[in-house]
């Protein structure tokens, strides 16, 4: 599809502020489960990963290789709010 069509969103209950995140293609409708819980996710050019936080963490998502790992901990403190 073509990379505009790409949106990530997040799966969530009203009182939390995490979820799971998925790609919902415009164009068709479809939605992708990623497997990804966390919040914020954000497009890295090129569509096929993105960043997004749990907790203390910044992590990365490839989305070819269904992994995530850890880019940066903001442990022992909370960071409100990530944008890219």
């Amino acid at each position: 599809p073509a990379q505009r069509d790409l949106w990530l969103g997040i799966d969530r209950p009203a009182d939390r502020n995490s979820g799971k995140i998925f790609v919902y293609n415009m164009k068709s409708g479809a939605v992708e489960m990623t497997g990804a819980i966390g919040a914020s996710p954000v497009w890295l050019a090129g569509k096929r990963r993105f960043v997004f936080m749990r907790y203390y963490d910044l992590l990365l998502f490839d989305l070819d290789t269904r992994k995530e790992s850890i880019l940066y901990s903001f442990a022992p403190n909370e960071p409100w709010e990530v944008r890219a």
